[in-house]
């Protein structure tokens, strides 16, 4: 195994050790474990990689009623690292840890893969050796993976994957779960995140799967069969409302619920139960109108899922439609043309046809009728971590400031060269001052879309300002001191050096091209200084007019002078050590 794997791991066995002397804990922990397999699996005959799995979402991700709603690691992260500097690297590299589902996008065997996350669009570069020589491209990974060090400056990390990963080595399955995945992100207004207790309930639980065509010798990687150990019908019924009514739902919003999981049947071989089917939608409903555990929820709507539709179950005689939804309207289709309608649907749906020409079928087919008014509104689909926060701000920052959507995503749409700039970024906790200080200070100079006028500085600073209001609101995170101070020197200082740069662009044309070009900070006169302090005379080979005292500038010396390519505005930080 790694050497920083097993590291990371035996620091989460320890952990865990420590934790659990607790007897609130221990309670806490085998009442987890039993919610995390579901109650389809057996306790007795789980494996090695779901205890991994299970251990990773216990002490990194879920909040712990024993120890006062803190995330165990959390809680002992600093009681571990006030002396130990190897340790605060690790415990920094398990906070930064994320689980998904990645597929292998190419791969070096003997030296490493890149991995393509599908929820959150990231990708990652696993420099794992012996993986490289045993998976293929296409495989589908769900697990943890860590990284090996913090993002500096922009640089991307390398990661290492979990032990407790699983690979699922299935084109049917990975076709299916691209699909559902896309359904869902059409639908959704926000970002796509799944908790590690999502993620097993989705591929481990409950999940009815063909046969890998090319089995791999992964502990997890064959799915259970599903046991027929239920609760009563009846009483299933009556649990899930009663969670349903306490989390904020009425009896009317119950009954839709059900309605909903009986007039269409449950698939014999679905791929991925959860996605682009009623319970996908029920718990999309779900995430943003309550706070109920949705890994708990899904387990139970799939479970009454099948109840419904089991002839044995006595479900005509426990739960009658409500009259406002009936299905037998004499206007409309009759319930065995609905259910047909909807069976040619799921079989168009699981064979690969475009989902909104088939919703459109399914519509004239039923005599529905199309809301011309429906929203139609189209937030960007922005790649990678700081991408999902975005649209979750665009969604959301609308609703907050009572204005049109559309409006909304207009105004802040330059935000696109913030989410480019940080795709580097792992999680948002990285984000900080001096990523902020490069990508205003350098990064959007460098841009020919800013320097040609195609986007509007005074825009983007504004949206970015507001957006890191936002975060610091809804997420807990704040960059740090100095933010107000950073945005003051780029609201003052942009229009000025702009003006110059487009100057400069007439010039010499090509605005950063340069062999091995210097950033020179500009002291008044004709001295400058360099990143080392050397001081030095010289003159400017082309007029560039008036410079102000801490500008920088981006050029190169020559015999006859400095000729200088970019100007930078005096915002000190990584980017005026760059050399290119």
């Amino acid at each position: 195994m790694d050497t920083l794997l097993r590291e990371l791991e035996q620091d989460l066995d320890e952990l865990a050790a420590g934790l659990l002397e607790s007897p609130e804990l221990i309670e806490e922990h085998e009442a987890d474990l039993k919610a995390f397999i579901g109650p389809l699996r057996n306790p007795a005959a789980i494996e090695a990689g779901t205890l991994r799995r299970h251990r990773e979402w216990f002490l990194l991700e879920r909040e712990s009623e024993a120890i006062g709603g803190a995330i165990p690691l959390e809680a002992a992260f600093e009681l571990r690292t006030t002396e130990d500097a190897g340790a605060a690297m690790r415990y920094a590299a398990l906070r930064a840890s994320r689980s998904g589902i990645f597929v292998v996008a190419r791969l070096v065997p003997g030296d490493g893969f890149l991995l393509d996350e599908l929820l959150g669009r990231g990708q990652y570069v696993v420099d794992d050796i012996e993986l490289s020589t045993e998976l293929e491209p296409g495989d589908l990974l769900v697990g943890r993976i860590f990284p090996r060090d913090i993002a500096n400056e922009g640089e991307r990390t390398t990661w290492c994957l979990s032990s407790g990963a699983a690979n699922l080595r299935n084109p049917e399955l990975l076709e299916a779960i691209e699909r559902d995945v896309e359904a869902m992100r059409k639908r959704a207004r926000g970002p796509l995140r799944m908790t590690q207790a999502e993620l097993e309930v989705m591929f481990f639980n409950e999940v009815i799967a063909p046969e890998a065509t090319e089995p791999v010798a992964v502990p997890d990687a064959v799915l259970p069969a599903p046991v027929e150990a239920k609760a009563p019908l009846a009483e299933q019924l009556t649990d899930l409302r009663e969670l349903l009514v306490e989390g904020g739902f009425g009896d009317e919003r119950w009954s839709e619920i059900v309605d909903v999981l009986r007039a269409r049947p449950m698939p014999v071989a679905d791929l991925a139960v959860g996605g682009d089917d009623p319970v996908g939608w029920i718990l999309e409903e779900l995430a943003f109108e309550t706070d109920l555990d949705l890994a708990d929820v899904r387990t139970r709507l799939l479970l009454l899922w099948r109840s419904l539709h089991d002839p044995h179950s006595g479900v005509e005689s426990t739960h009658e439609l409500t009259p406002a939804v009936r299905l037998d309207d004499e206007d409309g289709p009759s319930p065995e043309a609905i259910r047909a309608a909807l069976e040619r649907f799921d079989a168009a749906r699981q064979a690969g046809g475009d989902v909104d020409a088939l919703f459109a079928v399914l519509e004239t087919e039923l005599g529905l009728e199309v809301d011309a008014d429906a929203d139609d509104h189209l937030v960007p689909d922005f790649p990678g971590v700081l991408g999902a926060l975005v649209q979750e701000y665009l969604w959301d920052g609308a609703r907050l400031a009572e204005v049109d959507l559309d409006e909304f995503v207009a105004a802040n749409r330059d935000l696109e060269l913030f989410v480019q700039f940080g795709a580097f970024l792992g999680i948002a906790e990285e984000l900080e001052l001096r990523h902020l200080r490069v990508f205003l200070g350098r990064w959007l100079w460098e841009q020919v879309s800013v320097l040609s006028g195609e986007r509007d500085l005074g825009a983007i600073g504004t949206a970015l300002e507001a957006f890191l209001v936002w975060m610091g609101e809804h997420h807990g995170h704040s960059v740090g001191d100095g933010v107000e101070d950073l945005f003051e020197i780029f609201q003052a200082e942009q229009a000025r050096v702009l003006q110059l740069n487009q100057s400069l662009a007439e010039s010499v044309g090509d605005l950063v091209a340069a062999r091995e070009p210097v950033t020179w900070e500009f002291l008044g006169g004709k001295c400058w200084l360099d990143q080392v302090g050397e001081r030095i005379d010289c003159v400017l080979t082309v007029e560039l007019g008036e410079l102000a005292i801490g500008d920088f500038v981006v050029g190169q010396r020559t015999p006859i002078g400095f000729a200088p390519r970019l100007v930078l505005p005096p915002i000190s930080g990584p980017h005026t050590n760059a050399t290119s």
